[in-house]
């Protein structure tokens, strides 16, 4: 894949709703934001997240010009990819029951295809990217690792499990100032924050009765994104109304939030939808 194949705008949007579901970074809405190839990142002046993705010019010293270009809090992104993620998004075709695991799979790749992607990498690649960045004086923060149930120690090792095990067509890596990371670059990953951004819906409905699937009608009818607050309260009006006139007891509640949240995150880790941090009416970057 090559850099001027790669959607530079859409890369950006990745990269700052992943640090917008961190907390890591100035505010979403009002970061400055710069894209660049790894061959490029010395001509980048001030930004609050730097975005850029996996590439053999990405060593030490491009990582230094990209720390003394992000703002004292800003954060330093490559985004990367699996190389089965890709090959099975390039070769996925809508699956009518999803019975199996293989089902299950080109049913991800179908939805996921939609999104962005990225360059391949091998878990060895990650492991120098993390030890290039540390000799920047930068550290990979991450979250833990979804679906896993024993937690790898080390960040670049959770990073490896998210993008490698679990396949990822486009996963930021994020990158702070030594000074700025939470202790063992464990990321206090929070849910209700993907509602602070915009939701898009890819065509997909659920099959029962609920919250989550009246925000997906919701996504599904309004074929644009919408903003999570929008559609935490439209989803909550399409639910009771339906349940009530169903003759089932239905009120909305404080919990909603974190139900919603929660399930809308998984999906956008399954490609089933996409998230952004700001409106993206406007290109975040210049492409």
């Amino acid at each position: 894949m090559t850099t001027a194949a790669l959607d530079g705008s859409a890369l950006a949007h990745r990269a700052l709703v992943t640090a917008m579901l961190y907390g890591l970074g100035p505010p979403a809405r009002t970061s400055a934001i710069a894209w660049a190839p790894p061959s490029e990142l010395a001509t980048v002046r001030a930004a609050d997240v730097i975005v850029t993705v996996d590439g053999p010019e990405l060593d030490v010293e491009a990582f230094t010009a990209a720390r003394e270009a992000a703002s004292p809090d800003g954060v330093v992104t490559v985004v990367v990819a699996s190389k089965a993620a890709l090959g099975l998004v390039s070769a996925a075709s809508p699956a009518q029951n999803a019975e199996d695991a293989y089902a299950r799979a080109r049913a991800w790749g179908a939805l996921a295809a939609n999104g962005p992607r990225a360059p391949a990498v091998a878990p060895a690649r990650l492991r120098d990217l993390a030890a290039a960045a540390s000799g920047a004086g930068l550290v990979l923060v991450e979250p833990e690792v979804p679906r896993v149930r024993v937690q790898p120690r080390h960040a670049v090792d959770r990073a490896i499990l998210a993008t490698i095990a679990l396949g990822g067509t486009a996963r930021p890596l994020l990158f702070v100032r030594e000074g700025r990371a939470p202790r063992g670059g464990l990321a206090r990953l929070r849910d209700e924050r993907i509602l602070d951004g915009w939701i898009e819906g890819r065509g997909l409905r659920a099959s029962a009765p609920s919250l989550l699937g009246a925000a997906l009608d919701t996504l599904a009818e309004a074929g644009v994104p919408v903003a999570g607050k929008q559609l935490l309260r439209e989803a909550r009006m399409r639910w009771t109304e339906a349940a009530r006139a169903a003759g089932i007891r239905a009120t909305s509640s404080a919990g909603d939030v974190g139900l919603l949240a929660k399930a809308l995150r998984v999906l956008w880790l399954d490609g089933a939808i996409e998230v952004y941090a700001r409106d993206p009416v406007a290109p975040l970057v210049a492409t």
